[in-house]
């Protein structure tokens, strides 16, 4: 996992957008290179990825919510499904979605703002939950002045002022 939280930093640094629209579409851009990875998963792993990449402990998280279900057979796919994201940055075909969108929107850099807003837009992408919490993850950084809310409401009034 700390391959592809790399992968999407590298990504947020190169990455240069002021445009809402442009966000827009760049987010649903990120959304579709994660789609062969998540389209087909079990909502539960899901539910799991999404939680972990929300706390500060994603492993941990992992593991707790694993050792919560009991059928062996459940955890195990469950298991493999989390492993396949997790691995999923070493995915040459994630890796050439991401230079395509980069190469497409003539990306540069971002700061750690605009990456959490292209989070917040992913957010509403569907069945976009786990990458935009997987790029929301990534684009924590150690910014004390920042209001990181994470929800469109703050951050929308977080841009007014």
């Amino acid at each position: 996992m700390k391959k592809l939280g790399a992968l999407i930093m590298l990504t947020i640094m190169m990455l240069g957008c002021n445009n809402n629209d442009k966000t827009s579409k760049i987010s649903s851009d990120f959304c579709d290179c994660f789609e062969p990875v998540t389209e087909d998963m079990d909502p539960k792993s899901k539910r799991i990825l999404v939680k972990a990449f929300n706390d500060e402990s994603p492993q941990e998280v992992i593991e707790t919510e694993l050792g919560k279900i009991e059928d062996e057979g459940t955890r195990e796919t469950i298991t493999n499904e989390i492993r396949e994201v997790a691995t999923f940055a070493d995915n040459s075909k994630l890796q050439k979605c991401i230079n395509d969108i980069k190469k497409n929107y003539k990306i540069k850099d971002i700061e750690r703002k605009q990456a959490r807003e292209i989070a917040v837009e992913m957010e509403d992408v569907d069945d976009c939950e786990v990458a935009a919490a997987i790029w929301k993850s990534a684009a924590q950084g150690p910014d004390p002045n920042a209001n990181d809310s994470g929800t469109r409401e703050e951050n929308e009034k977080e841009n007014e002022q």
